[in-house]
């Protein structure tokens, strides 16, 4: 549908295994993008019985299933709720991923 090859996409909220983020990562990455994952820790502080059942990581969870699909993708843990932490985090990051970013997308929502 899109062409989003050499495109870097930035998307945070991402430990929750059934939520938004997780949702778009995956489509961008199935568009042809290179996924950054983002959360403020690398699991969520409650992962759901069934998903702790189904073997769910959080970050590396999420990393695995982009790689999955073939594409490439990296795990950040950092708080970059609010525009001053994303400038603080933007401008402390040496990851050639980060500073050719193309786009960023707040997941952060769990969804039942």
């Amino acid at each position: 549908m899109y062409d989003l090859s050499g495109k870097i996409a930035l998307v945070t909220g991402m430990a929750g295994r059934r939520g938004i983020g997780q949702a778009v990562a995956t489509r961008l990455a199935s568009e042809g993008a290179y996924i950054v994952v983002a959360d403020v820790s690398p699991r969520t502080g409650t992962i759901r019985p069934d998903d702790q059942e189904a073997g769910w990581q959080g970050l590396e969870s999420v990393v695995a299933e982009i790689e999955e699909m073939g594409c490439e993708s990296l795990a950040l843990v950092a708080d970059i709720s609010g525009s001053a932490r994303m400038a603080a985090f933007l401008a402390s990051s040496e990851s050639d991923y980060v500073t050719g970013l193309s786009m960023s997308v707040s997941g952060g929502l769990e969804m039942n």
